[in-house]
């Protein structure tokens, strides 16, 4: 993949990822939140949030063409975004349970 083709879809999926993670988070599940977290931010550090994006996004369109079995193009990115969602979620919100204290077991289901 040439390197203006990677940084294009390397911004695009950040885009999508923003913008779901925003209508999730801050939208729909804006009530849950408070009920289930003892420890919110009062203000979302926005850059890191934007930053772990754009390297989330920049490691997925790297490994994405590695796993891609050659079938019809969407599928396989919604394939392979449900397998990395998985994979990178459940754990985190495992781990950040286990260690933080601070959510209730059903966050981590709704979370992940």
């Amino acid at each position: 993949m040439s390197i203006p083709r990677f940084l294009l879809a390397a911004v695009v999926s950040a885009l999508v990822m923003l913008t779901l993670g925003w209508l999730w988070h801050a939208s729909f599940m804006a009530d849950f939140y408070p009920q289930h977290t003892a420890l919110q931010r009062e203000m979302p550090l926005t850059r890191i949030i934007v930053l772990g994006y754009l390297l989330l996004a920049i490691l997925m369109t790297y490994v994405y063409p590695k796993g891609c079995s050659g079938g019809e193009p969407l599928a396989e990115g919604l394939r392979f975004g449900v397998f990395i969602g998985v994979l990178y979620t459940l754990p985190h919100a495992l781990v950040i349970y286990g260690a933080e204290g601070g959510h209730t077991g059903t966050l981590v289901i709704v979370d992940a």
